[in-house]
């Protein structure tokens, strides 16, 4: 009996009970067109009353149903543990990736070897106004088409990392923590290059009313906040500094490199213009959960993150 090929790529796939979505996105993961292997490691959180997802490439796919209590920090951590390729990718369960997207993100690994590799991105709900304008500031810096190459961040969740990067960080600090911007943190600091790979096309549903974006960018926000001043072991001074200077300073600098990004990508200014209302509230709101994540850790903010991601609907009308 011939060996079974060590996979390429691992992608980690975290889903809840909203089962259309997670069904389209695992589908979009199945149909890739690459020839080398890949596996598909779905992280199941949902209920156990509902049914399993329907698998058409059982040679692809590993199969958890996990505790609902799980958080998504703690699941994401169980994927890389069992992922068994040196390069491993997280997709959310609400985005679905282009056909040659597993090929361009092992192309771009095999050929630079990078710690993390960041995808382009287009707008899979364009039909609502508000997924139009998060999807601007959210993805201004990867919106697609754009150019391969070293960036100074890419966007967090859809993500790919080499394994060894994430098993290395959490030797050093006891963790491996969500949201994904920490490691990013962590790169800059050390002068790790981060790239972004253009050809690794995904689609991305974005929320569709605001009460739910901006609370679940509050949490977000607090738990990348509470991240840095318990990885980083910041001392009680800064941490009360921050937690004062970030409520003014933080939507003020999102917004300048938001115009950066606007004018070097020309991005459009009546484009700009028209998100700014939605912009300005959601970069004020999640400034207060970060402010708040520099002095106390809510006690379930990680549940009440994983619970609203995974449940939180981007389509009407649609599980």
């Amino acid at each position: 009996m011939s060996e079974i090929p060590k996979p390429k790529l691992s992608v980690i796939v975290i889903i809840g009970e909203l089962r259309d979505r997670a069904q389209k996105s695992i589908r979009a993961l199945e149909d890739q067109t690459t020839t080398d292997p890949i596996e598909i490691i779905i992280i199941d959180l949902a209920p156990p009353e509902e049914a399993p997802l329907q698998i058409c490439r059982p040679d692809r796919v590993i199969y958890h149903r996990e505790s609902t209590d799980l958080t998504l920090a703690s699941a994401k951590r169980l994927g890389v543990h069992l992922a068994k390729s040196d390069l491993v990718a997280f997709v959310e369960d609400h985005c679905y990736v282009s056909p040659n997207w597993a090929e361009a993100v092992i192309d771009a690994y095999q050929t630079g070897n990078w710690s993390i590799i960041g995808f382009a991105f287009h707008n899979a709900n364009t039909q609502y106004w508000l997924s139009r304008q998060a999807f601007f500031f959210d993805f201004a810096m990867a919106k697609a088409p754009t150019a391969s190459g070293i960036q100074s961040g890419v966007p967090c969740n859809n993500i790919a990392f080499k394994k060894q990067f994430l098993l290395d960080f959490e030797q050093r600090y006891g963790d491996l923590p969500f949201p994904e911007v920490i490691y990013q943190e962590y790169c800059a600091h050390e002068d790790i290059p981060v790239y972004l790979e253009g050809r690794a096309e995904a689609s991305h549903d974005n929320f569709i009313d605001l009460p739910n974006m901006v609370k679940i960018h509050f949490i977000v926000c607090h738990l990348i906040a509470s991240n840095r001043t318990k990885l980083w072991q910041w001392s009680l001074p800064r941490r009360l500094f921050y937690s004062i200077a970030v409520i003014p300073g933080a939507p003020i600098l999102k917004l300048i490199r938001l115009m950066a990004f606007v004018h070097r990508r020309r991005l459009g200014w009546g484009n700009f213009f028209t998100a700014l209302p939605v912009i300005l509230t959601d970069y004020i709101i999640a400034a207060w959960g970060e402010s708040l994540g520099y002095i106390y850790r809510l006690p379930s903010a990680s549940t009440w993150c994983t619970r609203w991601e995974l449940s939180t609907p981007r389509l009407k009308d649609k599980k």
